[in-house]
């Protein structure tokens, strides 16, 4: 994350010394994840198309495609939790209002569950080019890191026997605007799923570190409830009232020790 923010800083000197870059802002979209229940869910990433109203045009719209940077374009979804990431793209847009975000898939796409490679279906095309409305402001010769939360076990049905099917359910956000909830599931090597709980809606979810206990709620702002759902039959469900999440800062939960069933 640290080489993220130094190049956007570096960006952002040059920028201010660049008469040409006074109307234009950089974007870095990365994807997370919500969790799944999957041994790994495996999604072709071709990209995300951005447009953006305003500028020096008023009310026209442009759009920009931004190609997935990495060279292997499969990305196990289920693996961006805990603080990881994945860098989709990032490039120079207008500054303005950015209005759409959209995720653009290939068809190459799998779970893998209990040792088993299972294809993964898009349900349709415009499962193939999901879009998310956003209200994001893009100012000149800043860095903005926006975020594509994906939500797997919500996008997934189907038979494990057959195949699997695949409807992206996306929710965008920036880091500006929001901030995060970190915390650590006691004992060690117990783990649990998270939800981030407001006026009875689940804005999202997320599953703590196997090897440290660790996790983060991202994307937040207001106050909370995190529900914790520990796998298996141990310990006892549990939660945490009035979590207050600010823009731009980490909430921290500290240790959270689960407690034995009875």
């Amino acid at each position: 994350m640290k080489k993220f923010v130094i190049i956007g800083f570096i960006w952002l000197l040059t920028a201010c010394s660049n008469e040409g870059n006074r109307n234009q802002a950089l974007i870095n979209v990365f994807m997370v994840d919500a969790p799944g229940d999957f041994d790994a869910a495996i999604i072709e990433i071709l990209g995300v198309e951005v447009s953006v109203s305003g500028g020096r045009t008023g009310e026209s719209v442009l759009t920009y495609f931004l190609p997935n940077l990495s060279s292997n374009r499969q990305v196990n979804v289920t693996a961006l939790i805990g603080g990881e990431q994945f860098l989709i793209g990032r490039d120079e847009v207008n500054v303005g209002q950015l209005i759409e975000m959209k995720l653009i898939l290939g068809s190459n796409n799998l779970v893998r569950k209990a040792g088993a490679s299972i294809p993964l279906r898009l349900e349709s095309p415009i499962s193939q080019e999901p879009s998310i409305q956003t209200n994001f402001i893009l100012t000149a010769g800043i860095s903005h890191d926006l975020f594509i939360d994906f939500d797997i076990q919500q996008s997934i049905s189907g038979q494990a026997s057959e195949e699997f099917i695949l409807n992206p359910v996306l929710r965008a956000f920036s880091s500006s605007n929001t901030g995060t909830v970190s915390g650590v599931i006691r004992p060690a090597g117990a783990q649990a799923v998270l939800y981030a709980i407001q006026n009875r809606d689940t804005i999202t979810s997320t599953i703590s570190n196997r090897d440290n206990g660790q996790f983060q709620l991202r994307g937040l702002t207001g106050s909370y409830t995190i529900g914790i759902l520990p796998f298996g039959d141990t310990f006892r469900r549990d939660s945490l009232l009035n979590i207050v999440v600010t823009p731009q800062t980490v909430t921290q939960a500290g240790n959270i020790n689960l407690q034995p069933r009875n």
